[in-house]
């Protein structure tokens, strides 16, 4: 599955190793945000920047998933999008391989747990 997880609560996303295959394993990664879409933009980067994450490079790939810590950016999409401030979602991805992102679309995040 292509897909990520946002953890509002501890400000956490949690990004797939199939998401990351998909993008053909970049070094690095950027999220790009568009709340007049609804949507997250999960794109290759080629280089480390203010914008971009490091994908780790030694994984297991039956159980791994990259986390990127970032409060602020769960409690915003969370206010904005009138996600409970405890719960976790989930979101599939719609993907585009031979252009190297995948698009998450905020109106189908699944609400996973809330504690």
């Amino acid at each position: 599955m292509v897909g990520i997880w946002l953890h509002v609560q501890n400000g956490l996303v949690r990004i797939h190793c199939s998401t990351i295959d998909m993008l053909g394993n970049p070094r690095f990664v950027r999220l790009m945000v568009s709340i007049d879409e609804k949507s997250i933009l999960l794109v290759s980067a080629a280089k480390m920047d203010y914008q971009s994450f490091r994908v780790p490079g030694n994984y297991n790939e039956d159980n791994w998933k990259f986390g990127i810590g970032c409060i602020l950016f769960c409690r915003f999409l969370s206010s904005q999008l009138l996600w409970l401030p405890n719960a976790s979602y989930r979101i599939v991805a719609d993907q585009y391989k031979p252009l190297s992102y995948a698009r998450f679309n905020l109106s189908d995040a699944l609400q996973l747990f809330s504690t």
